[in-house]
């Protein structure tokens, strides 16, 4: 099991970033300034070291027999912002600003798809 994160920390943390930002723009963001595409490709980056450090938490919770007190997808969820805020670099502010805001932009689009509203409590 321990390899198939492995193989996720790789690809996101070592090829990703390199990858992004070697390829040619996209069709759909051909109208984009130099800066516009640069702060997206920025703003996918920041998302993918999440993803990595969240995806690392549930190694560690599983090759580790690690106990979970809570939920566990809020567990590697708070290593995850934990992890990237003690880096304590402007970039790593960014991604964890971005992150929040795109989960908070999928939270409105599935409110309004499904008429639900995220309870605040949860």
């Amino acid at each position: 099991m321990a390899r198939i994160y492995f193989i996720v920390a790789a690809l996101t943390i070592g090829l990703a970033p390199n990858v992004a930002r070697a390829l040619e723009r996209p069709s759909f963001m051909q109208n984009l300034t130099d800066d516009q595409f640069r702060d997206t490709i920025d703003f996918m980056i920041g998302n993918l070291m999440l993803v990595y450090f969240h995806e690392a938490g549930h190694m560690m919770i599983d090759e580790l027999d690690l106990p979970v007190l809570s939920k566990e997808e809020d567990a590697v969820d708070t290593l995850a912002t934990i992890t990237l805020l003690e880096d304590g670099d402007e970039y790593s502010d960014e991604a964890v600003t971005n992150a929040a805001a795109s989960w908070a932009g999928g939270s409105r689009r599935r409110s309004r798809r499904t008429g639900s509203r995220l309870s605040s409590a949860t």
